[in-house]
């Protein structure tokens, strides 16, 4: 391996401000974006409070991954506190899919009900026409990018819909329901200011889960995302972590004692991703424990329930470990080292967990990397993609749509399913769109961002302290040690 060093940096500061392309008030004080200033979000709001008038149920309808799950729980809390009579559904991963289903639909009974998508929808076009001729009224708050059809649905938010129109686009789900709930929220205490406490209080935890979602869903840590997680991460470190017994529950059986975004992304976001991989209603689990302060007032019922996670977490780390060995003999065998984007079929797989698989190998390959696993369904393939360096995952997927049966994602993640017949032509599709746009990348290269002397590595750790949060848009720079002893 050589290093070689990247950029102009001559301090942990600057290689700071250079990664991220941040000032240092940007990054040391993000400032607040006014959720009036989100394209569609009073719509949203107004549609919510002519269902709480006439007293109609709301349904969550969310996604099994963590950003899902934290953003179904943040509306779940927003509108019990309002006064709604309100149901949370998280699709069955493995019976139903991503998204909203016509099966998951049809439970609903009242036409009077207000359906509220969150994290997914901006590409359900038929489940939407679906619920609209069943007399549903539909709110779409989704961060996925859109296609070129949207669905008919009453208000879609979504920033990158028209990204000129927002303040800030870079939200995941529960970015989106937190700007939602400071709206909503914010009203209220216009004509309830005796109510002040209350607020805050709820707007804190929400902020908690809004920072969770938002590390867990690898959103850029700028702008008002930035804010957001600074401040829950500051909430998360408290005691009682604002009154969410069940993430207190889960810090304490994973000894999670620093708190902080790397923890959020390496134990928490994994435990509570692992129910909704291996199990088919699995992230149900997960959205329960995370709102146990509602629903198990016995905490020594929190942490039973944490620790059952924790041990699926275990389960899933096992299944991943023997994907990984199928894959690297699948890529010996069909000789694919080198080829971009790497595609692998997998016999056994459980496509929960393809995903994790395709971004162990990305990383590891350094090429944008799709694992396919074989479904219930004769002849469909479900494949997971995960980018590497700067490929938009979205258009490479886009490039070969006509090969494909369902697709969603965003830039660095997307999911596909695929007839075997057109596999290949798909995988070809896909490698010409990367021929042009696909970086090769010098494995035996090492970056570095800054010389550090030996004497100046304490305070070196004090500004990363500084700077934190860092993840994608503000990465961690990486420091070069020579003659380092003990």
């Amino acid at each position: 391996m050589n290093w070689e060093k990247r950029g102009t940096a001559t301090s942990i500061e600057e290689a700071i401000r250079q990664n991220s392309g941040m000032t240092d008030e940007e990054l040391l004080n993000p400032q607040y974006v006014e959720p009036d200033t989100i394209e569609n979000l009073r719509d949203a709001a107004d549609v919510i409070m002519d269902t709480l008038q006439y007293g109609y149920p709301i349904a969550i309808f969310g996604d099994y991954d963590v950003d899902g799950i934290t953003s179904s729980s943040i509306l779940f809390r927003l509108f019990r506190h309002l006064g709604a009579t309100v149901a949370c559904r998280l699709p069955r991963r493995f019976t139903e899919g991503y998204g909203m289903s016509t099966a998951a639909i049809d439970e609903i009974a009242d036409k009077n009900t207000l359906i509220v998508t969150v994290d997914n929808g901006i590409t359900a076009i038929e489940q939407i026409a679906y619920a609209r001729e069943k007399g549903f009224s539909i709110v779409v708050i989704d961060h996925h990018l859109p296609d070129a059809t949207l669905p008919n649905a009453d208000v879609i938010v979504n920033p990158h819909v028209n990204p000129e129109n927002n303040g800030y686009v870079d939200y995941c789900g529960a970015g989106l329901a937190l700007k939602l709930a400071e709206m909503m929220l914010g009203d209220e205490l216009q004509y309830k200011p005796s109510n002040k406490e209350e607020v805050e209080h709820l707007l804190d935890q929400l902020t908690i889960l809004a920072t969770i979602g938002t590390i867990a869903d690898v959103m850029p840590l700028t702008g008002d995302n930035r804010r957001i997680v600074k401040r829950g991460l500051e909430l998360l470190k408290r005691y009682d972590i604002c009154g969410l017994t069940g993430l207190r529950a889960l810090i304490e059986c994973c000894e999670m004692y620093s708190r902080t975004e790397h923890d959020i992304a390496f134990k928490i976001a994994p435990i509570l991703n692992a129910p909704g991989r291996l199990q088919d209603d699995g992230a149900m689990k997960s959205f329960n424990l995370v709102m146990a302060d509602l629903f198990m007032p016995d905490y020594q019922e929190a942490l039973k329930a944490a620790a059952e996670l924790v041990l699926i977490n275990e389960n899933r780390k096992d299944a991943v470990a023997v994907a990984m060995d199928e894959a690297i003999d699948y890529i010996a065998d069909e000789c694919l080292y080198g080829t971009s984007p790497l595609c692998v079929c997998l016999q056994e797989a459980n496509e929960g967990i393809i995903g994790i698989v395709a971004g162990k190998l990305a990383e590891q390959m350094k090429v944008p990397t799709f694992v396919f696993t074989y479904t219930s369904e004769a002849g469909i393939l479900k494949g997971s993609g995960r980018s590497y360096g700067n490929i938009n995952l979205k258009e490479m997927v886009n490039a070969a749509s006509k090969y494909i049966e369902q697709s969603g994602g965003h830039e660095g993640a997307a999911g596909v399913m695929v007839k075997t017949d057109n596999f290949f032509d798909m995988v070809h599709a896909m490698e010409k769109y990367a021929a042009d746009h696909v970086e090769v990348v010098d494995s035996d290269v090492l970056y570095y961002d800054v010389e550090v002397k030996p004497n100046e590595v304490a305070s070196c750790f004090r500004t990363l302290e500084k700077y934190a949060p860092f993840g994608e848009g503000n990465p961690s720079p990486v420091s070069q040690v020579k003659k380092l002893t003990k």
